[in-house]
Order: C-alpha cells, then structure tokens, then sequence
C-alpha cells in the first residue's frame, strides 16, 4: 500500500524528525539500515554498539493513518524498515490514562527505570521521546498493540 507521506526519525544517520515523500523514506531507510550495521559491528565504539542493540530500527521510517473516531480512535503505525504494524493510542488519550513521557516522570521513578536497564543505550533525549509509562504499584510502560495478519 503506498502512502502520500512517512515520518522519518534518523537515529543512525544525521537528520532531524520531518515529514517526507516515499522516495525520500526509502532512502532515509536504507542509509539507517547500513549505519545501524556499522554501528552494531562496534565500528563506531562500545556506546554506539550498545545504543544499535537497545533501540533497533523499529520506528525510523513509518506513516500513520487513522482508524476510528472517538473513545475508538487509534493511530496505525507501518514501520517501513521492520514491516511491522501497530495499533496506538492518540497521545491525548494516553495523557488521560495517566501514562506520561520521559520528562514528566519524577526522578525515583526514573532511578527505577534506569535500575530495570530500561535506558540501557539511550544515549539522547530522542532515545526516548517516543515511550510512555504509569505510575502504578510498578512503573507500566505502554505497549502499543502489534497487528498480525493485517495488511493497512
């Protein structure tokens, strides 16, 4: 299925956050593709290695659509680089459920995370800009649901 535009988040390459065409998600998706293989053959040092191994490539180059309306609105996220899909809460609606970013948790509940080896390879903010968590009895990170099966 082809879409008019993809986000593109580089992690491996130099780049900022935009929107895109498809020949340029294409690209984006390639050149993260080599330098994640560079970065986990340890060619660029232990940190970058161990940054590869923690954040992978999910979530590099990828188009939203939405699906629903109301308490049932999701977004669907196709990753291009994994072919993986995935059914997500809006980001206003993960707010109300009480799950919150990085910057809003408060510093025991970041001392944990870092304890649970969570941010093992984050090396920038961006590392975890995307990932939600609740402060419950333990921390609950959110886990968007993962679509088998079907095709967007």
């Amino acid at each position: 299925m082809r879409f008019n535009s993809y986000n593109v988040r580089p992690r491996y390459t130099p780049g900022s956050p935009a929107s895109v065409n498809e020949a340029i998600a294409l690209r984006v998706a390639a050149e993260e593709r080599e330098n994640y293989e560079v970065a986990l053959s340890g060619m660029w040092g232990d940190a970058e290695r161990a940054r590869a191994e923690a954040l992978g490539l999910a979530g590099i180059v990828y188009t939203l659509h939405e699906e629903g309306r109301g308490k049932r609105f999701r977004w669907v996220q196709i990753d291009l680089i994994t072919g993986t899909t995935h059914r997500r809460l809006s980001d206003v609606t993960l707010r109300e459920n009480g799950y919150l970013i990085w910057n809003e948790l408060p510093p025991w509940a970041k001392v944990e995370l870092e304890r649970q080896g969570v941010t093992a390879g984050a090396t920038r903010p961006s590392d975890l800009a995307r990932r939600r968590w609740k402060l419950e009895a333990t921390l609950v990170e959110y886990q968007p649901e993962e679509l088998r099966g079907e095709t967007a």
